[in-house]
């Protein structure tokens, strides 16, 4: 189907699971109302772009997450490492640790680490497994001796059946167990398995995302206005007048970023980031070549330079030093194009509002672990994030006004 204006979100290192579509058509309005409980009730967490991935797999520490936030706090925050592949700095470590204290009545644990004292916090999640911690955490009456004796996984498949999680009425019916679960299955039965504690959590109020209007001075320059006209289409879709900083502030939308990262940084008891003014020169390199690419993907590699060389060359300015210590590099592109010329209201505010487009490529980043263990890394002291913005993408019919935005965030440690 054919929309009037396209926007797509693309990450570096992002993977998805194809899910049939037969099993998400099996998603009612019941299951519908079941997800928007969860989302109110602040347990789950949608992308920028307004979606919940519901058909894309979920990983243990996105359950942990999810257990953490339905069960409470359990333990305080603390630098002790249980888990041998979950670190001080791992985003999810306080969730992990919270969610393997979570036991039911008769201290049966929901989810465990493993034998060699891992917990595979980046493990995609299958209906077996979902339906045992599920089963784990909400069956009072379960104990040890059941589980003893229980059968993998055709023991948990009937308790999960008898308890509602699945079966009929439930939403989902006849779950393959050994296939991965996809978000919108899981939210559903952790609805079912868990409703009388969720509907006991106070709703949270919907964020308020309509920041300050900006607009367009007759000396050029960004001012925060309240109830001002915006600038006209014709300024704040120029994309030489939003690279150079005239309708666009890159400096509010560099410390908005720090801002973000470093509140973050901070509950999982890492340093905060410093900006890096010396890795200015490569990440700029990186996004102008990449929009100048019209992709992040370049002849289907990525970090990648536009001659092939990997992408640490960008840095090659920064000899020796750069080569005494750990760097590493995000990239985020957003494509947005109409067929009209017009520009669309959520595009405006990418081109005009830093906060908005600070939280956009963060959340963006947080999302996909391997993003979100790089600016989470205990290792990195220091960031620097440039963004430019052009007018094609490979990806996008030629004739249509197309505003391509490309990020990159460059980190390094201390130097030696």
């Amino acid at each position: 189907m054919k929309k009037f204006s396209r926007l797509l979100f693309v990450l570096l290192l992002t993977s998805c699971l194809l899910i049939p579509s037969s099993l998400l058509a099996k998603e009612n309005s019941d299951n519908n109302e079941k997800i928007e409980t969860l989302q109110k009730a602040g347990i789950i967490t949608g992308y920028p772009d307004g979606s919940l991935g519901l058909d894309k797999p979920i990983t243990r520490a996105e359950i942990a997450v999810i257990l953490t936030k339905i069960k409470g706090e359990l333990i305080e925050k603390n630098d002790q490492q249980i888990f041998n592949d979950v670190s001080k700095g791992h985003w999810a470590k306080f969730y992990v640790e919270n969610a393997s204290q979570i036991k039911n009545l008769q201290g049966i644990s929901a989810i465990v680490g493993y034998p060699d004292g891992s917990f595979k916090p980046s493990n995609q999640i299958t209906y077996a497994e979902i339906l045992k911690i599920l089963v784990a955490a909400s069956k009072s009456d379960l104990t040890s001796a059941d589980v003893a004796e229980s059968t993998w996984p055709s023991s948990w498949i009937a308790w999960a059946n008898s308890m509602g999680i699945i079966g009929p009425n439930s939403g989902i019916e006849n779950p393959e167990p050994n296939k991965f679960a996809p978000r919108g299955h899981v939210f559903t039965m952790v609805y079912n398995a868990m409703s009388d504690d969720i509907n006991k959590i106070e709703p949270k109020a919907p964020e308020n995302i309509n920041e300050k209007t900006k607009e367009v001075s007759k000396e050029n320059k960004i001012e925060n206005t309240d109830g001002k006209k915006a600038a006209v289409d014709s300024e704040i879709g120029n994309i030489d007048f939003f690279n150079k900083g005239v309708t666009f502030n890159h400096d509010l939308f560099h410390q908005e970023f720090l801002k973000l990262i470093n509140a973050d940084r901070q509950n999982l008891g890492c340093d905060p980031l410093e900006w890096a003014d010396d890795l200015t020169k490569g990440a700029s390199i990186r996004s102008e070549e990449l929009v100048a690419n019209g992709s992040i993907d370049v002849n289907g590699k990525f970090h990648r330079r536009l001659d092939g060389r990997p992408w640490q060359t960008s840095l090659d300015y920064l000899e020796p030093q750069i080569s005494t210590t750990t760097h590493g590099e995000n990239l985020v592109e957003i494509i947005n194009s109409s067929s009209n010329g017009n520009i669309a209201p959520k595009t405006r505010k990418f081109l005009t509002d830093e906060k908005f487009m600070a939280k956009t490529l963060y959340d963006l980043w947080w999302n996909s672990p391997g993003h979100r263990d790089n600016m989470m890394n205990p290792k990195f002291k220091y960031l620097n994030l440039q963004l430019r913005l052009g007018d094609h993408a490979k990806n996008v019919d030629k004739g249509k006004r197309t505003f391509y935005f490309v990020g990159t965030t460059h980190f390094r440690g201390d130097y030696k």
